[in-house]
């Protein structure tokens, strides 16, 4: 695992020695000032990174990276080479004739500056040539190039990124690439561990310290958008639970998740309530508050369910709305005859429902026989709809390859199941509660041969 920084390199002072302006800099965390023209020199100070990725165009000020790493004064040999990249970089206004092979020497000169400082640093540092980014054209051919920088960055590595120099720009598209790669290779635990801005202009009066500022924070807000979206339109709280600091909300949403994935429903209904009460205490987040509203959205969504078989429903309401419909007719279906076992409990019957025999009586029996057959035309409306629903349901945890369905109209028609389930089986419990009055359960369930 190796830090890296990534700093973008601008073109200087508008003077004929471009330069950035000499300065005395100190970090957040850090009583300690560093003395710098360069921001990058005092991050790879200060962080003791390994290697330093540092991006420019071809009229960036590389000759004067060269001279402030290398100590170019030292040699002749060094002067040359310091005079060999001024003149390839060209006079201010007039075309340069650079190209990525002559920034060697440049590498080289940063390489050997991070071992003076950290003998420990890996080396491994890169130069890369981007474009100024006028048009589309050159953004998009900008993403080419750090697409391709990305490859350098290895499963584990902790990224720094200085947006202090360059075109305004060219530090914003960095940030959003960082934000893109990171989503590429989520599994591959790559961390932003900061992203440092260099404040000149805001140097103490009196002691010429300007503050280096980490902007991470920013970051996490790009964090909690994807965690928030990813949580109302999918339910998942993968993100959003990496982003919480509090042991007990983050857990008992880790654990909302996994359950509603099983579609456990028992465990889910004890962690929602556990969740109601979480929520309301104080969260050490200054963007949690915003968050909050989105959460509790959640939690209301099952508020006063009373039942199991309620319960139930409700959930896969809700798995449709989010897309998971697979889901959402295992739950309906489930739902159906929770209700019917349910209304027998309620009339004395003795009948458990967490035993498969009980509830294939009521599904092979009551609604696929009795109601079927019965002279009520609701009955017999309410008894297709469940098979219907439980072919959907069946042909899903079969991966579709049960009779062929047409999606589409599955999709289209969610909505008609639910209401219909509602209307048939929800609605209707007296008339239910008087059909199953004329069909005792434990009759059924001594005849009932259960395979």
């Amino acid at each position: 695992m190796a830090k890296v920084l990534i700093t973008v390199l601008g073109t200087g002072n508008r003077t004929d020695n471009r330069t950035y302006l000499p300065g005395k800099y100190s970090l957040q965390d850090s009583d300690k000032v560093y003395e710098t023209s360069f921001i990058a020199s005092a991050l790879s100070n200060h962080l003791k990174v390994d290697k330093v990725f540092m991006i420019g165009t071809d009229k960036s000020m590389w000759e004067e990276v060269y001279r402030y790493f290398s100590d170019a004064e030292s040699s002749l040999e060094k002067i040359g080479i310091w005079e060999k990249l001024s003149n390839k970089v060209g006079e201010r206004g007039q075309p340069s004739t650079l190209i990525e092979e002559d920034l060697i020497n440049v590498r080289s000169a940063i390489d050997t500056y991070l071992k003076k400082i950290n003998p420990k640093a890996t080396g491994g540092s890169i130069c890369k040539l981007i474009k100024f980014g006028k048009n589309n054209q050159e953004i998009f051919e900008n993403l080419s190039i750090i697409m391709d920088l990305q490859k350098e960055i290895q499963p584990g590595d902790e990224i720094y990124l200085d947006i202090t120099h360059g075109f305004r720009s060219i530090p914003l598209f960095m940030y959003l690439m960082i934000d893109f790669i990171q989503t590429l290779r989520k599994e591959e635990s790559i961390q932003l561990s900061g992203i440092f801005y260099g404040m000149f202009e805001a140097q103490d009066p009196e002691t010429s310290i300007a503050p280096v500022v980490d902007l991470n924070p920013l970051f996490q807000i790009t964090q909690w958008t994807k965690g928030i979206y990813e949580f109302t339109n999918y339910g998942n709280v993968d993100l959003m639970v990496k982003l919480l600091k509090d042991s007990k909300l983050k857990d008992t949403m880790k654990d909302i998740s996994d359950l509603t994935s099983l579609i456990f429903i028992k465990n889910l209904r004890s962690q929602l309530d556990r969740l109601k009460e979480l929520i309301d205490d104080e969260v050490p987040s200054p963007l949690f508050p915003y968050v909050k509203p989105k959460i509790q959205e959640f939690a209301d969504f099952f508020k006063g369910v009373g039942s199991g078989a309620k319960f139930q429903f409700r959930l896969a309401e809700w798995y449709f709305q989010h897309g998971r419909y697979a889901n959402g007719f295992i739950c309906l279906a489930e739902s159906i005859v929770t209700q019917i076992a349910y209304l027998y409990k309620k009339s004395g019957a003795n009948i458990d429902y967490s035993k498969s025999i009980d509830r294939s009586i009521i599904s092979n029996i009551i609604i696929k026989d009795r109601m079927k057959n019965s002279n009520d035309a609701e009955f017999l409306k309410a008894s297709m709809l469940y098979e219907k629903i439980k072919k959907i349901r069946n042909n899903s945890a079969h991966a579709g390859f049960l009779e062929s369905e047409d999606y589409k109209e599955i999709f289209k028609n969610t909505g008609n199941y639910l209401n219909n389930a509602q209307k048939l089986f929800f609605d209707n419990e007296k008339k239910l509660e008087d059909f199953l009055h004329h069909h005792p359960f434990e009759e059924l369930k001594k005849n009932y041969r259960y395979y």
